[in-house]
């Protein structure tokens, strides 16, 4: 299974609100209160190809016990860690690994209560890696030694704060060119700024994962 790094690109957008003064030819003279305004939205968008992939592993196990649901998710655990290190993934980008047990229930129509039938354990593995290229031969290692679920991959640039930056000056100048023509059209000139807000900025990578996860699904289980 492989996965295309040209098409793992990060987009940042921001979204600014800057309220313009704009000096009609016949507006109030500079003693009075009563000054017109333009209220602008700009957006700005900046591209960058990723530089790092976040991949997020799940490990589902049952037992009678929490004890037996655990120690086989530790189990089946081990076994994805030692077939990702043997696919070549570096001890260094194997960052965390999480186990939650919670109690399976069942509603039992006689008493009217809940049943317990068991215990499930969640065991995550968290790949943090800049080798793109070799995403889809861990995702096919993982698999194959135990793994029941693979996540969507999150993509970063290697430097964030300068992509958003550089979406913040484009979606300044944005707003910026839209006043103008509006305070033009409107027969005056901007006057000065008033106020500038900017928006959370969002990342939009290209979602190879998901046919990623429909051609894993299809396979036969390990």
């Amino acid at each position: 299974m492989s996965i295309t790094a040209p098409g793992a690109l990060i987009l940042l957008s921001a979204l600014l609100l800057t309220p313009i003064t704009a000096k009609a030819a016949d507006a109030p003279s500079a003693g009075t209160e009563s000054v017109a305004r333009i209220t602008v939205s700009g957006s700005g968008e900046a591209v960058a190809p990723a530089a790092r992939a976040t991949l997020i592993l799940g490990i589902e196990t049952q037992g009678t016990t929490a004890a037996l649901a655990g120690a086989d998710g530790a189990r089946l655990a081990q076994a994805v860690t030692n077939a990702l290190h043997g696919a070549g993934l570096p001890a260094a980008d194997l960052k965390a690994t999480h186990l939650v047990i919670n109690p399976q229930w069942i509603y039992d129509d006689h008493t009217r209560q809940r049943r317990r039938t068991g215990f499930q354990a969640d065991t995550t593995l968290i790949i943090s890696t800049t080798a793109l290229d070799r995403l889809g031969a861990w995702v096919d290692a993982a698999l194959g030694a135990g793994a029941t679920n693979v996540s969507d991959p999150s993509f970063a640039a290697a430097d964030d704060a300068a992509l958003r930056r550089s979406a913040l000056s484009r979606a300044v100048q944005s707003a910026r060119g839209d006043a103008e023509v509006m305070a033009s059209a409107a027969g005056g000139s901007l006057g000065a700024l008033l106020q500038i807000d900017s928006a959370q900025e969002f990342a939009r990578p290209v979602p190879v994962m998901r046919t990623l996860a429909a051609v894993s699904a299809a396979a036969p289980a390990p």
